[in-house]
């Protein structure tokens, strides 16, 4: 008999990005479990069985954690991976979860992941959560949107692991946010002023593009627990509030305040260094993506950032910065690391075929032009 060391659960529908994602479980999934409504779309079940995937058919309920659990009922591994069908996993970062799993004397039930969220206006949002854990550990999901495993934090381990999500808010989860919201709100009444509650309320403000909304909920939060460590990050919302409502100072100088209570803080660096660069303050600009390329951290919160993804943004700013002011020689180095970071995104491409083509070399230009036409390009 087969042993079914690891379990992959997802709630399916019908999806573009279907076939890309059960091709990527192959060499990772000894089984995938899925959920789908018994309404679905025939195809879409002829498709599952083609990849020989543990189909279980129940209704929507308007709760993503029932539909969850409902993956867990019917998973046999010894690990659980849960996932979205718009996912995906490079070859290395599979290779990390088989290691993880396979250890002899593994005491952690839990597993933090970093999803990288693909957005259509060329950013990532790098989010954490426990997407791998023991199956049997008593862990079932919690939340009727946005739902989350219940972890013991003792238990649980951090990793550099990353999984890359690309249809993170996309048109299709615009549509349904305020059908999501409502959902939350009936869950939120009971702790609306707690933690929980309002760090729900901030996200899903920003995320609706809410900004005023937004802000009023970060200064409420910040009011009664603006002491706590990771209200750095509240900050970071705020600033992005203050923003988009053209309060550019402040904006800045709540990032700055973000980094006073978490010097370590990369994503406030990238931030501040994006607002200047956006407002065409190029030396702030450069000092800032600077900063976060040349920043010292710890091996804890080595785990905690995804120093790939806030090193890619500065590289390929401060490379289009350089090419702007013809410093060649600077752009090309900056540009080449962006490019070796994410090797499939298409910008650092672009902008390396432009360097060459103002540095009249031929070779370079038609290297790049090539890998232009490459049809698996994001473009990112």
């Amino acid at each position: 008999m087969k042993i079914i060391n690891l379990s992959v659960c997802v709630l399916v529908k019908k999806s573009p990005y279907l076939i890309k994602f059960l091709e990527n479980m192959k060499d990772l999934a000894d089984e995938i479990v899925a959920v789908v409504s018994p309404d679905e779309d025939i195809d879409t079940i002829k498709l599952l069985k083609k990849y020989k995937v543990n189909i279980h058919f129940y209704p929507w309920v308007n709760n993503f954690s029932w539909s969850r659990n409902k993956t867990l009922e019917h998973a046999n591994g010894k690990w659980i991976l849960w996932l979205d069908v718009d996912c995906s996993i490079s070859k290395d970062n599979k290779q990390k979860i088989k290691a993880f799993i396979s250890k002899v004397n593994n005491n952690s039930t839990s597993v933090l992941i970093s999803y990288y969220n693909h957005k259509k206006d060329d950013s990532i949002l790098v989010t954490k959560n426990a997407y791998l854990f023991k199956n049997n550990s008593g862990i079932k999901f919690l939340g009727s949107v946005f739902e989350f495993p219940s972890i013991n934090l003792k238990e649980t381990e951090a990793s550099s692991i990353f999984i890359d999500h690309y249809a993170y808010f996309s048109d299709e989860q615009r549509k349904n946010m305020d059908y999501y919201m409502k959902i939350i709100l009936n869950e939120l009444v009971q702790y609306s002023e707690n933690e929980k509650g309002l760090y729900y309320f901030i996200s899903e403000h920003i995320e609706g593009k809410r900004w005023k909304n937004a802000l009023d909920t970060s200064n409420r939060f910040l009011s009664k627990y603006g002491s706590r460590f990771f209200a750095y990050t509240v900050l970071n919302w705020k600033a992005e509030c203050l923003f988009n409502l053209d309060n550019t100072d402040e904006a800045i100088k709540t990032l700055e305040q973000a980094l006073k209570l978490n010097p370590n803080y990369p994503t406030a660096y990238v931030n501040i260094a994006d607002i200047y660069y956006k407002i065409g303050d190029k030396a702030n600009a450069k000092k800032y993506y600077l900063d976060v390329l040349n920043i010292e951290l710890d091996k804890k919160n080595l785990n905690q950032y995804k120093l790939d993804d806030l090193d890619y943004i500065p590289n390929l700013n401060l490379g289009i910065l350089e090419l702007e002011e013809n410093g060649y020689q600077e752009a090309e180095k900056y540009l080449i690391k962006a490019h070796q970071l994410r090797p499939k995104y298409k910008r650092p491409i672009l902008y390396l075929e432009k360097l060459y083509k103002a540095k009249k070399q031929r070779t370079n230009i038609m290297f790049y032009m090539k890998k232009l036409e490459n049809p698996e390009l994001i473009d990112l």
